[in-house]
């Protein structure tokens, strides 16, 4: 049954290539062992975002199997400092562009994507 509601739900397992695409290209490059290379220089927060966004691809290419990780994964691959990482998921999570779960892991719904692109390109 549809009703006046419907319009207010997303669908979160959909997954926009295109624009994941979109916001990828031309700032990051992606190797088959599950490393990313920022092709500009970042600050922390953007490349937490891009690393995070970076792991969709990863997981449906099967090189990882899960999406979210924890602060100590993300710097250990993303290249920033432990305590770095800690303080800006949280920002990020307060800003609505990331979501954590109650394992201390972080991710980027795929519903946040148009929010991210506004936070990657035109900020």
């Amino acid at each position: 049954m549809v009703d006046e509601f419907d319009a207010l739900f997303v669908d979160t397992a959909q997954l926009d290539k295109n624009l994941l695409q979109e916001i990828l290209s031309s700032r990051v490059k992606l190797s088959a062992e599950g490393r990313i290379f920022y092709e500009l220089d970042f600050n922390p927060m953007r490349k937490i975002v891009l690393y995070l966004l970076a792991n969709k691809i990863f997981v449906m290419r099967k090189i990882k199997s899960e999406e979210a990780e924890g602060p100590l994964k993300i710097s250990q691959n993303a290249g920033i400092a432990e305590g770095t990482v800690k303080a800006y998921v949280r920002d990020l999570e307060e800003r609505g562009l990331i979501i954590g779960d109650k394992d201390g892991k972080y991710m980027v719904a795929n519903s946040l994507l148009p929010r991210i692109k506004k936070f990657i390109i035109e900020s």
